[in-house]
């Protein structure tokens, strides 16, 4: 299986909204979203979960599922480098009031 996005006429009130279809052996994810949430980021998120869940119920049941490992590799890459990114370069040799001051300015 895989992520597949379908064009559907189908419209919601809500901003947030995932069906999901069972096919017996596949599942099949739909996602509707408003702007600013990405439905290929959420789905991608809710496909790592899903395969994440079946796995741990297939080969370890008794697994807490607050064990699971639910994100993506590219979306915990996003979260904890591109967007954790706080270094910032700032001049040594003023003490900090002045540098509060500039930054008032």
């Amino acid at each position: 299986p895989g992520l597949r996005l379908l064009d559907s006429s189908e419209r919601t009130n809500y901003p947030l909204c995932l069906s999901v279809n069972d096919y017996g052996s596949d599942l099949s994810l739909m996602i509707h979203s408003v702007q600013p949430a990405d439905p290929q980021r959420l789905g991608a998120m809710m496909q790592c979960a899903l395969e994440q869940l079946t796995d741990a119920l297939a080969h370890t049941p008794q697994m807490d599922v607050t064990q699971l490992d639910v994100l993506p590799a590219a979306e915990r890459n996003l979260l904890l480098e591109t967007f954790n990114q706080t270094r910032q370069d700032y001049p040594t040799d003023l003490c900090i009031q002045h540098l509060f001051e500039a930054q008032v300015r």
